[in-house]
């Protein structure tokens, strides 16, 4: 997610070569990590170390833009994440950062350029995603509401029926959950939407997310089944198959992660040679043991009678 992927955070795509490369991935899972602790300045250092070896890893330009928007260094903050747009492919992917400079723009005052932003951003998601468009509804009206106080130059256009906004829908909600890292909250969230929508497979994903997190590892896993099983396209199923690939990597269950790293690239090789490249790296480096490389337990001998 990241998100969504909410995906969240799933997929870091990194481009390049060399060892220097290699680190890309794990500044790009630092940089995300500080700024889920709010230290943006070190998110920023991490981000732009992983830019120097892969500079078209989009989630690296993310983060690099929400750092700087976080420092208060608003201009910098848009290029970086109109350079994260660009490097995206997916158009999930590309409405997080046309989302994030909707709210660095709002943050500053602003108001005219981030209603131009919160439209882009319903234009791309468009009918597939009606909780995050409301939400970006929500916030540009809000957005207008509060331009006066901003000074001139950033009047409202109309004036809303009600100025107390609605609350979050639920699903974004546990995506905030997650990224404060409350994951327990996240679950019980996620737990709570699934009881009216039992077949959500965003809401199942996330419960996924959160599982993993409070190392509960083979639920979360079952979830993220379960929610691949329930997405249509092949690049949201990439997004899910790639986090199982990371769960179970990370778990050392190495057979598993490296079916999974296959069937991401066999998803996502014509649309992103990047990511699939990526993908491969990771496998490789959780190599599967060989039959006789295998440490077998040594059989008992026989009793003595």
């Amino acid at each position: 997610m990241r998100t969504l992927w909410p995906l969240l955070a799933l997929v870091g795509i990194a481009p390049g070569c060399a060892t220097v490369a290699e680190s890309a991935p794990r500044k790009g899972g630092e940089s995300a990590a500080a700024l889920a602790k709010g230290d943006n300045a070190r998110a920023l250092a991490l981000a732009r170390e992983g830019l120097e070896a892969t500079p078209n890893n989009p989630w690296l330009h993310y983060d690099e833009g929400c750092a700087l928007a976080g420092l208060g260094r608003v201009d910098d903050a848009l290029a970086a994440l109109s350079a994260a747009e660009r490097e995206f492919v997916d158009d999930h992917f590309r409405s997080l950062a046309v989302f994030r400079r909707a709210l660095a723009l709002q943050a500053a005052g602003r108001c005219d350029e981030a209603t131009h932003e919160y439209e882009r951003y319903q234009a791309i998601l468009g009918g597939n995603d009606s909780d995050s468009v409301a939400l970006a509804a929500r916030n540009e009206s809000l957005c207008r509401v509060a331009a006066p106080a901003y000074g001139a130059g950033a009047r409202p256009r109309e004036s809303p029926v009600s100025v107390t906004p609605p609350p979050p829908p639920l699903g974004n909600r546990v995506v905030s959950a997650i990224v404060a890292g409350d994951h327990a909250r996240a679950l019980l969230l996620a737990n709570e939407g699934l009881r009216e929508n039992p077949r959500d497979p965003w809401l199942v994903f996330n419960r996924g997310i959160a599982l993993l997190n409070l190392d509960r590892l083979d639920e979360g896993i079952a979830a993220l089944d379960e929610a691949e099983r329930g997405l249509a396209t092949p690049q949201e199923k990439a997004g899910v198959v790639f986090r199982r690939a990371r769960a179970n990597d990370q778990a050392g269950r190495c057979a598993r992660a490296v079916r999974d790293y296959e069937r991401y690239v066999s998803l996502i090789r014509d649309i992103d040679e990047a990511g699939a490249a990526l993908a491969l790296r990771y496998a490789r480096s959780c190599p599967v043991p060989r039959p006789w490389e295998v440490t077998k337990a040594p059989r008992s001998s026989p009793s003595p009678r």
